[in-house]
């Protein structure tokens, strides 16, 4: 019975001498350990709070980002405005210089029309100043009676008076085309007359061949052929 007992309490003894040992051994290991944790906690605390910077930091710097964005957008608006700006200043400043070249044109214009109307001024004196000169053709002493003439009446004959012919020779050295110009500006009223046999009819007069003039004037109607 020692012998077991003996046995039995080297074994108890061996076993808390080795538990001894490991509690121990352990105990410096797990407050190392508990020490690493508490170091560990720690530092994940602190790259929690450098996280949430960072996170702060990138919000902000997106924030800056589009602040940079937009005033870039900014920036390239105003330079095409500023180029629109300067092409219009170029077609304005395009716009005064043709103002000012119409401007000389204007002006040399102006002293062009001026020296034509003193010329024409001076054409109209010298006109009018010949014209004094000239004597006015006057009512020959004895006119003839152009109603003798067929296709005249009285108006017509006051219409040929007017135009200086009086007798029966002018009227026979006047050209037809003449005589309707005369009748055409006398008024509408007078140009239904035909004065085309008139020179024939003067000239007969004229000469003061009555029966030849009678025998072609039963020939007319109204001084038409």
């Amino acid at each position: 019975m020692n012998s077991w007992f003996i046995l039995f309490l080297g074994i108890l003894i061996g076993w808390g001498i080795e538990l001894l040992i490991d509690y121990l051994f352990w105990r410096k290991r797990l407050a190392q350990a508990y020490a690493d944790c508490d170091s560990l906690r720690a530092r994940i605390e602190s790259l929690e709070i450098e996280n949430q910077h960072l996170q702060d930091d990138l919000k902000a710097a997106q924030a800056y980002t589009a602040d940079y964005d937009g005033l870039r957008a900014q920036i390239d608006t105003l330079e095409i405005e500023k180029q629109r700006l300067q092409e219009n200043l170029e077609s304005l400043q395009a716009h005064v210089d043709d103002c000012d070249s119409l401007r000389v044109r204007i002006e040399s214009l102006e002293r062009e029309n001026q020296r034509l109307q003193d010329i024409m001024k001076a054409q109209v004196q010298e006109v009018d100043t010949r014209a004094t000169s000239i004597p006015l053709s006057e009512e020959p002493v004895n006119p003839d009676d152009l109603r003798k003439i067929e296709g005249i009446g009285a108006k017509i004959a006051q219409v040929l008076n007017a135009a200086g012919i009086y007798t029966f020779a002018q009227l026979a050295d006047t050209e037809v085309a003449e005589l309707r110009i005369i009748l055409k500006e006398a008024g509408p009223r007078f140009q239904l007359a035909d004065p085309s046999t008139w020179p024939e009819q003067a000239a007969l007069a004229a000469r003061g061949a009555w029966e030849e003039l009678n025998k072609l004037q039963d020939t007319l109607k109204g001084g038409r052929k």
